[in-house]
């Protein structure tokens, strides 16, 4: 197995469990260590990018997303099955950076993110907006 192969089975063991985590501390270590393996595959693909924090902080938070089914191709068109809106919701209160990182992406036509990290979410809008919703209730 390569060193992608093996990152890319860790990173989706860590989304897998970060999905199914109820304490705010242990999330945090789970990011952590989501992070830490991002930033890896940050180094390993992208060695021609200047790698600044809001760069690899965009990916990592990017990465995440599409790991844990909230904004990927293949969910929307059903080659997988999406996350509940009540689990995202839960991972939004658990760890308020990603949820402030899908407010700037997916809230207000994702006017924000596009500004700041120079792209937008094609995917995603039908669990993220819901969960915003949701805690702000």
């Amino acid at each position: 197995m390569s060193f992608s192969d093996e990152l890319f089975d860790k990173q989706s063991c860590l989304a897998h469990a970060i999905m199914s985590c109820d304490d705010p501390i242990e999330i945090s270590k789970l990011f952590n260590e989501y992070f830490f393996c991002a930033f890896q595959w940050y180094d390993l693909f992208a060695p021609h990018k200047v790698a600044n924090k809001l760069n690899t902080l965009h990916f990592s938070f990017a990465l995440f997303l599409e790991t844990a089914g909230i904004a990927d191709a293949a969910v929307t068109h059903g080659g997988r099955v999406p996350p509940t809106i009540d689990s995202v919701a839960r991972v939004f209160r658990l760890f308020p950076p990603l949820k402030i990182y899908c407010e700037e992406h997916f809230l207000n036509g994702g006017v924000i993110g596009v500004l700041k990290y120079g792209a937008s979410y094609p995917y995603g809008h039908d669990v993220v907006i819901p969960a915003l919703k949701l805690i702000d209730e």
